[in-house]
């Protein structure tokens, strides 16, 4: 969407920073200093909130002197008020009355993640009449932040064990209905935050997303007869954005497949928590140390420009910024050092000389990231299994030998199960071809055992759920007229790891050319995905496709008519995609590409 919920989201928090008086909140008084010192105090959940959008020093210009786990123990300050952010829970609830039986701080302003209920805010106001403290409680806040921004068009409900919930046959339904609440309330507060009321589709079939999409539906609908205020430029606006949710199920092979753009990769290859990624690399002592970097594409220009590119992409435009920032760094000393340049000239070279060290300094770290990407990918020979995987999600005929000869020869134990996987979810293969690569896998006479030991129960419940087979994840181009040149590199790729180059600091532009050379066949360009594929049908209102299928729920109708799709509609510009379970960066930045062609 053109609106950034990142920004949205900040905005809320800043103004949560300014005891939630309007005025401060804004981005043109983002950089203004808080009038008053104040203590911030919030739970591992608000952390995670709070981490990815705002840094140390835009806390210390609102006054933030000390950040504080609510379950650590803590000082009394007596003379500062403490902002509090924090889930509604009773763990936290009963500590907050703690704190303020100790009087630990001037005052206590509440900020709840999500609407605090009824029964639990009647509770907490006994306990705190009851310890004598409700003097010590300034304000009561409900804040709908139950989401994480992490990017001005991607966000997460970081709720890491959702698809379990949703799948495993001995979830309770206390359990799946659990979950299910914390999605639909989870996605109320992205759009409450948004300010927009979207049209809603979702499969028509019972399901996690249709459960999610009628409970989300309904509490929208209420809050709308309630008139509570959180949807008002809503009314005044005249084109609605619309939300598809979607199962993970739909597209497994998605989650499964090696991805090859720079972000993706780096998040298969690393593991990226909240936009940091963490890694190991050799100093220029030959010594492994340990890093991690903020991939933030609002903070860092380069990762901006480069995150959805193709990995070999991304190295050439890293080569090129590098070529560019030693060139300039090479002019500022030929000025520096004389040679009839005049004072003015001289003056605005040193003037460009701090962006110029600050860029050097990002792409120095990039480097690293490069390297650590690569000592994986290289080991693990990901080209191979990402080629391989593409061409059976795109129902290309495999021969069992060369399925045969990574499972056998190539990748680490995650690698060859997820290819077995994607190749039992788009062949329909026989029960005897799959027994002959789980032996692979797996040492005669031993389950607990080999490669697939570790993965046991996932592969297992994959058998068991023959539903799951057949679903594509690559649909056609993103333009009718684009190429669709497959063609692999497989012979040149199986050098790579004999190419590689030890000493990366230094020499990054000969690598990075080398390497940038040998990934060009990485993977195919302007293809759908399952979610961009629906996504497309849906906003274009294509006929014979999921937007004749899906139900259709307009939570500013009156309930009724089943989700039948209304006959006169008009295309949407604005999409919010949601899959249950988890969505990846491959996805995001397919739906990224998908969008920048048709807007």
């Amino acid at each position: 969407m053109a609106v950034s919920l990142q920004d949205k989201q900040k905005d809320m928090l800043l103004r949560m920073l300014e005891f939630n008086v309007d005025g401060g909140s804004d981005a043109a008084n983002a950089d203004r200093w808080g009038e008053q010192w104040k203590v911030l105090v919030y739970d591992h959940y608000c952390r995670d909130i709070i981490s990815p959008i705002l840094k140390l020093h835009e806390l210390r210009k609102k006054g933030v002197t000390l950040h504080m786990l609510l379950e650590n123990d803590r000082e009394e300050i007596p003379d500062v008020p403490a902002i509090y952010f924090v889930q509604p829970t009773t763990a936290n609830l009963e500590r907050i009355i703690q704190d303020s039986t100790k009087e630990l701080y001037s005052a206590m302003h509440l900020n709840f993640a999500t609407p605090i209920p009824r029964d639990k805010l009647e509770t907490f106001a006994k306990g705190c009449v009851d310890a004598g403290c409700t003097a010590m409680i300034s304000k009561v806040f409900d804040q709908h932040a139950n989401f994480v921004s992490l990017e001005p068009q991607l966000f997460s409900l970081n709720q890491p064990g959702s698809y379990v919930a949703c799948n495993d046959a001995h979830s309770s339904d206390a359990t799946i209905d659990a979950t299910m609440s914390s999605i639909a309330q989870g996605l109320f507060s992205v759009l409450a935050t948004l300010g927009t009321v979207p049209v809603i589709r979702c499969p028509p079939t019972d399901g996690p997303s249709r459960l999610v999409a009628e409970r989300l539906t309904q509490t929208l609908r209420d809050h709308l007869t309630k008139r509570s205020g959180l949807f008002n430029d809503a009314a005044s606006s005249f084109q609605r954005p619309v939300l598809i949710i979607l199962d993970r199920n739909e597209d497994l092979t998605a989650m499964l497949h090696h991805p090859s753009t720079y972000q993706a990769l780096v998040d298969d290859m690393l593991g990226i928590k909240l936009n940091r990624v963490a890694f190991r690399v050799p100093n220029d002592k030959g010594v492994v140390v340990d890093k991690s970097h903020d991939l933030d594409v609002q903070a860092d220009k380069f990762f901006s420009a480069t995150a959805g590119l193709l990995f070999p992409d991304a190295i050439a435009s890293h080569e090129e910024e590098l070529k560019v920032v030693l060139k300039k760094e090479k002019d500022i000393s030929a000025k520096a050092g004389g040679g009839g340049n005049s004072t003015k000239e001289l003056a605005a070279a040193v003037d460009t000389l701090p962006a110029l060290l600050e860029m050097k300094k990002t792409l120095e770290v990039h480097t690293n990231v490069f390297q650590a990407t690569m000592d994986a990918v290289t080991t693990r020979q990901v080209p191979e299994f990402s080629m391989l995987e593409q061409r059976l999600i795109e129902g290309f005929n495999v021969p069992a030998a060369e399925v045969v000869a990574l499972l056998s020869e190539k990748g680490n134990a995650e690698d060859k199960v997820r290819l077995l996987m994607i190749y039992y979810l788009t062949t329909g293969a026989s029960s005897r071809e799959i027994a002959e690569f789980e032996a692979i896998l797996r040492p005669p006479g031993s389950s607990t055992t080999g490669p697939l030991a570790a993965f046991d129960s996932a592969w297992k419940f994959i058998k068991q759920h023959t539903s799951l087979q057949k679903h594509a994840s690559v649909g056609s181009s993103f333009s009718d007229s684009a190429s669709n040149n497959n063609a692999t590199a497989a012979a040149k790729l199986k050098g790579l790891a004999n190419n590689w180059a030890g000493s990366f600091a230094g020499q990054a532009q000969g690598w990075l050319t080398q390497a940038a050379e040998q990934f060009k066949n990485f993977l195919p360009e302007n293809k759908k995905l399952q979610v961009t594929r629906v996504a497309d049908a849906i906003s274009e209102l294509r006929p014979n496709t999921e937007d004749e299928s899906y139900l259709y729920l307009d939570p500013k109708i009156k309930a009724g008519g089943g989700g039948q799709v209304p006959r006169q509609r008009t295309p949407f510009r604005d999409v919010i995609v949601f899959v249950i379970g988890g969505g990846n960066y491959n996805e995001y930045q397919n739906l990224q590409a998908y969008a920048k062609v048709h807007t």
